[in-house]
């Protein structure tokens, strides 16, 4: 049986495919993966959004969210923070069911079709949230791994007006700037920015996991950062784009001179701000041949 982890990262991959056309726009989705004997998902999947689902609603309590949907089955989830917090980015682990929580731990319970659980454990991450000023969930980013009575797991994400931000990469051994690393980082674990540059790009910063890293993303002189697949140099020239992705800090490590290729998904600028940006990427660090690829998510 795969672990917790590898659950919920096979999930995550699953449902990043919605997200492949530039042009799905924030929206409320639910995906759930359910390993078979799982008593609420019936080992079943499936994906939740507005043209399938008649009604999805957020109510807020003080430690806490439900979160109801209706459609081909009803659902019913509950993510609950420690007693006396409430929800915010970060990780919710030894869960118990939440209407029989004991001391400080965090609740979760997952329904369907009235099927319920009597002892669940797992987890839950909350990787974007944000209130409006009534108190309302505003945004929300979330997955969790649910067993039911000790039973095969359930694993789900929700995305609620908002879409998946995160940083995924991939250094193959000997890459000088990522020195083999394989990670994925998420709004749970880590922070992003984005921001314009000098030069009519954007400067993409993460930072968590023991780790910062930067991109500088740069359209080739006297061009405007477009959708589009590019070589690319260090330094943007007439022919190239622009790609300088390196680590900060604790990394240290950066490239005197790079080559590679760039591909933009979707970019958008707003009065002169890049407020999104979808893009992959493939790093050759000083004529080294072992490459450094990334995919860099930050579609607010």
């Amino acid at each position: 049986m795969k672990s917790a982890s590898a659950t919920v990262a096979a999930l995550l991959a699953i449902v990043l495919l919605l997200f492949a056309a530039p042009a799905v726009q924030a929206q409320q989705i639910f995906s759930f993966v359910s390993t078979p004997g799982d008593p609420i998902g019936a080992g079943e999947s499936g994906t939740y959004t507005p043209a399938n689902t008649s009604s999805f609603q957020i109510s807020t309590q003080d430690e806490g969210i439900d979160i109801y949907l209706t459609g081909g089955w009803d659902w019913h989830i509950s993510l609950i923070a420690g007693k006396g917090d409430t929800l915010h980015e970060g990780r919710y682990r030894y869960v118990e069911r939440s209407s029989f929580r004991t001391g400080r731990s965090p609740g979760l319970e997952v329904t369907a079709m009235g099927r319920g659980c009597n002892d669940i454990s797992g987890e839950f991450g909350i990787k974007q949230i944000e209130f409006d000023a009534t108190g309302k969930i505003a945004h929300l980013e979330a997955d969790f791994l649910q067993y039911c009575d000790g039973q095969p797991p359930l694993a789900g994400v929700i995305l609620y007006r908002t879409m998946p931000l995160s940083l995924k990469l991939i250094s193959a051994p000997g890459d000088y700037v990522g020195r083999g690393i394989s990670k994925t980082y998420y709004g749970d674990t880590s922070t992003f920015a984005l921001a314009p540059n000098l030069q009519g790009g954007a400067r993409f910063a993460v930072s968590g996991q023991g780790n910062e890293w930067i991109a500088f993303i740069d359209p080739p002189v006297g061009q405007q950062l477009r959708v589009g697949t590019f070589s690319t140099s260090r330094l943007a020239t007439a022919s190239t784009a622009g790609l300088d992705f390196y680590g900060n800090n604790r990394n240290g490590y950066r490239c005197n001179q790079s080559t590679g290729t760039l591909v933009i998904k979707d970019v958008r600028f707003i009065d002169g701000f890049v407020v999104r940006l979808l893009a992959s990427f493939t790093q050759y660090c000083d004529g080294n041949p072992a490459p450094l690829k990334g995919t860099i998510r930050y579609l607010l």
